[in-house]
């Protein structure tokens, strides 16, 4: 019989922490020895004088690289240890999964109250991209493409790394002699062939080394090569309830499991114990219609089917993400007229963009979908007021609204957009359907669409304009 872990108890303000013993046998031997070597890292890191950062997602990679640098830094606190300023920076892209992004805030609420509970000097960066370089903006507004499979996932960059990363230098200008800052991440190897190999491309296959990143800062891939189980038993050993030595914001990682379970049609499940982990769950979250993903959006629909009554309410969010995918090829919803002039007095024609009324349609669908959730929640409040419905965990998560898609700021940057683009016929289109909509009552629901085939793609053509024909150089966001 395996002698079990018994873990020493320090009390810090009224809160209580396991340090694990390493030289203790037990179910949580193994990933306790995984778990410490990447503490010392951090550990070290901090002693030869960086700032450290975690960029974090609140998916369970990043959960396990926050959770082990907030490890480091309260042990170096308890100990009386200098620690310096520290960071954590999360994206919130705007048009994230609902359920994720719930989860989410929950998780900023509870590691904000950890950190003033501890007195850890650590910083929650809460980011959100660029209003040019937003959905609503660039794709209702301006036409721009989705990011569909196969290409360079350009939204990641725009919609998380690039504003957290000028967070992140704004917060170090004002500090006192700053050192040069680590951004911890929880990209692995194991993730996939292709992580692997760009993981590789940047030097990052070997954990806790210091990758000099395109920002001038370091990253640093502490979880590089761990296997996603070894990620989950991480996990659950961070809860008392299941013996584990480790404690951190959260009592338990049930809700984040529960997630990771529903995307993977409800068959997923960790099982710890003597025997191990079986069965690990590796479903992946994106954006709320992540087109990248391909034909289809496979976690999406496993929510949805898993549990309809938490996650049915995001089905038409699903029906507006195919319909991107089916319409990805219909040369007719393209704008043909370009936006590139040459020094040369030329301007290139090429179906690059949707047309006027593609993005007309899209953002019907999205003012639909908002409108449709509040209703949506208005009855689920009342029906708990009024005791038809249990007052469980997952009925309270779905009080209120859980997205938003089109706020009022969206709305009138897709008008200044569209005041600029020709196939508007009158002023504040992007208004009028707002009102029509909200006020007046329309619906338009997402019809299924049957797939476009991929055809012959026109070339680009370039055409002489004269200096009368040239474009009218307003000032504002029309270059952006």
């Amino acid at each position: 019989m395996n002698q079990m872990l018994v873990p020493e108890l320090i009390a810090v303000n009224d809160y209580t922490h396991a340090v694990p013993a390493l030289g203790s046998a037990g179910r949580f031997a193994r990933i306790v020895a995984r778990a410490e070597a990447c503490i010392a890292r951090i550990d070290q890191i901090i002693d030869q004088g960086f700032t450290c950062s975690s960029a974090t997602s609140f998916g369970k990679d990043s959960t396990v690289v926050l959770v082990l640098m907030l490890e480091a830094i309260r042990r170096r606190v308890e100990a009386g240890s200098y620690v310096p300023p520290a960071f954590v920076s999360h994206a919130q892209t705007t048009v994230e999964n609902p359920a994720m992004e719930t989860y989410a805030e929950a998780m900023i609420t509870e590691l904000e109250a950890h950190c003033t509970r501890l007195g850890l000097p650590i910083t929650v960066v809460k980011v959100q991209p660029s209003m040019t370089s937003t959905f609503a903006y660039a794709t209702l507004g301006r036409g721009k493409l989705p990011v569909f499979a196969g290409a360079s996932r350009s939204c990641s960059v725009d919609w998380k790394l690039r504003p957290q990363q000028k967070a992140l230098k704004q917060l170090l200008s004002t500090l006192q002699s700053p050192g040069e800052l680590v951004t911890f991440v929880g990209t692995r190897l194991s993730e996939s062939a292709t992580r692997a190999a760009n993981m590789r491309e940047r030097g990052e296959e070997e954990a806790g080394r210091l990758v000099l990143n395109e920002h001038g800062s370091y990253n640093c891939s502490i979880i590089a090569d761990w296997e996603m189980e070894e990620v989950w038993e991480f996990l659950m050993a961070c809860e008392a309830k299941r013996g584990g030595p480790y404690r951190t914001f959260v009592d338990s990682f049930d809700w984040c499991l529960e997630l990771y379970k529903e995307a993977n049609e409800g068959t997923c499940a960790i099982i710890t114990g003597d025997g191990g982990n079986k069965a690990a769950c590796g479903s992946r979250f994106g954006c709320a219609w992540c087109t990248v993903t391909g034909e289809r959006d496979k976690s999406m629909e496993a929510m949805i089917a898993s549990a309809p009554d938490k996650h049915g309410h995001m089905s038409g969010i699903n029906r507006f993400r195919n319909h991107l995918i089916n319409t990805r090829w219909d040369m007719e919803r393209r704008d043909w007229i370009g936006r590139t002039t040459s020094d040369a007095g030329y301007i290139n024609v090429t179906g690059t963009a949707y047309n006027a009324e593609m993005r007309r349609e899209l953002l019907r669908y999205l003012l639909t979908l908002d409108v449709l959730e509040e209703e949506r929640a208005e009855e689920h409040d009342a029906r708990m007021f009024r005791g038809e419905l249990e007052r469980t965990e997952s009925n309270e998560i779905l009080r209120g609204s859980t997205f938003q898609f089109i706020t009022p700021k969206n709305l009138l940057a897709i008008d200044f957009a569209w005041s600029l683009s020709y196939g508007f016929d009158h002023a504040f289109p992007a208004l009028s359907e707002w009102y029509e909509i909200r006020v007046l009552g329309k619906r338009y629901l997402i019809d299924d669409v049957a797939p476009t085939e991929k055809g012959i793609i026109p070339e680009q053509r370039w055409f002489k304009f004269d200096d009368w024909q040239s474009p009218a150089q307003e000032m504002g966001l029309q270059d952006a």
